[in-house]
């Protein structure tokens, strides 16, 4: 005869209506390993997930492309900074909202891609602004800018940051082939195409 086993019940702690479940169906095999424990197997455990059909289960396991949350996955953001030694350096650079890193402010929500061409843009309008002012500026006007230069040097050295951590990051994506994976990914998400995609997670795998 098969023995039974008590499974580790896991629910959404947001969800009131699995909670519920999950606890009367904990106490119902309490109560029945304590009528009859030799018919249960102590050495094996499984895991019995609850979901609330109102919950999105998927969501969370897609990957996620924006700016902020592929650097924390692919090279990791702990108190404000990036991890150290992940440029082969010493140096723990900023990267955190609200720092005074401009660009990281207005992009950290953007995809991959559109914060790539925030990038460009913003490197390409510094570098346009900088020939055009010391081009066209009276003396007055110079020592304006001179004034900023503190300012305008803090803006580039934040932009070149952001170009070595995008390499970094592109890198990474191709030789974790996240391009295709996360392809696959919201496949799955979308499509029903079960053989479909059980082939293509098994020939990436």
């Amino acid at each position: 005869m098969a023995h039974k086993v008590i499974p580790n019940i896991r629910y959404s702690s947001d969800s009131l209506l699995a909670r519920k479940i999950s606890e009367r169906l904990s106490s119902k095999l309490e109560k029945e390993y304590t009528a009859s424990h030799a018919n249960f197997d102590k050495y094996k455990s499984y895991d019995l997930i609850v979901f609330d059909r109102r919950d999105d289960p998927l969501s969370p396991l897609v990957f996620n492309w924006s700016y902020y949350s592929m650097v924390d996955e692919l090279i990791g953001v702990e108190n404000n900074c990036l991890r150290q030694g992940a440029f082969g350096n010493e140096v723990q650079e900023i990267f955190g909202r609200l720092s005074g890193d401009e660009f990281l402010d207005q992009s950290w929500s953007l995809n991959f891609g559109e914060a790539g061409n925030e990038l460009s843009a913003k490197f390409e309008s510094e570098k346009t602004g900088r020939k055009g002012n010391l081009k066209d500026s009276n003396l007055d006007e110079l020592q304006e800018i001179m004034s900023k230069m503190p300012e305008m040097q803090k803006k580039l050295k934040d932009l070149n940051k952001h170009s070595e951590i995008f390499k970094h990051l592109n890198k990474s994506i191709q030789a974790a082939d996240l391009y295709k994976i996360s392809g696959i990914q919201q496949d799955i998400s979308t499509e029903n195409k079960k053989a479909e995609h059980f082939n293509a997670v098994i020939e990436t795998i």
